[in-house]
């Protein structure tokens, strides 16, 4: 067996377990190193045949690769509300060893990024989310209207951070398989504008309140911020329709 990834609260481990036939089984160990097989599923994935690569910081979200009977290996996510989900086929690149891999989830489970292809030299960056589904990272940055990016093809997308808003990741000269080199990709996931700014509090510098999150009411996902404020100190947040 092997741990691939820790969770950021230290509470929880994810990697593979060997099975009774010698396949690698989805494992994930908690505080108390109690297994537990999350992408057992009766119908399509008995076994709980894959591997956990990465979790969340509370460990709430497992990514990484699972075999279902009903295709090829594909990149999955887990939590105990939503079971395993499967991220689905990238492009077929012409192999029969075709397989995707989720390396990286943010802590609300709504982005996963990882590879789709034939293993080593055939291989393209993906991300996901429940949304859009699953992209090449290539035709994401495109499509966002990324800079930077021109002459190269993305590899794979080794990590993204709680937020989703750096990722890192390899990549190579556009159709050649080599030289490799590691890129760090930015994505702005901020909301809204200050439009005025506090005077300076305790700390000595003005209080600072921000948006992460999803500008769309259907996904439900806004987080608001305070920072650069006295520590253990009462916060609340107004709301008004207006200015003022």
């Amino acid at each position: 067996h092997r741990g691939n990834a820790v969770a950021g609260d230290g509470r929880g481990v994810g990697g593979w377990d060997e099975g009774p036939t010698g396949a690698r089984l989805a494992t994930l160990w908690d505080a108390s190193l109690a297994q537990t097989f999350p992408f057992v599923d009766a119908s399509v994935n008995p076994d709980g045949v894959g591997e956990i690569a990465a979790l969340s910081t509370d460990g709430t979200w497992a990514a990484g690769f699972a075999s279902p009977n009903t295709g090829r290996t594909q990149g999955a996510v887990w939590s105990a509300a939503t079971g395993t989900v499967y991220l689905g086929e990238g492009p077929p690149t012409g192999s029969f060893f075709d397989r995707g891999f989720a390396l990286g989830v943010t802590d609300d489970g709504q982005v996963a990024v990882g590879a789709w292809g034939a293993p080593p030299f055939s291989l393209s960056g993906t991300i996901w989310t429940p949304s859009g589904g699953l992209f090449l990272f290539d035709d994401f940055l495109a499509a966002n209207g990324a800079t930077g990016a021109a002459g190269w093809d993305v590899q794979s997308v080794d990590a993204i951070t709680p937020d989703g808003s750096t990722l890192v990741g390899t990549a190579t000269p556009s159709g050649q398989p080599f030289p490799t080199s590691w890129f760090i990709a930015t994505v702005d996931t901020s909301l809204g504008t200050n439009y005025c700014t506090a005077v300076p509090n305790s700390t000595g510098v003005p209080g600072v309140m921000s948006a992460m999150g999803s500008n769309s009411v259907a996904a439900n996902n806004v987080e608001l911020r305070a920072s650069s404020l006295p520590q253990g100190q009462f916060g609340i947040f107004v709301v008004s329709m207006t200015q003022g």
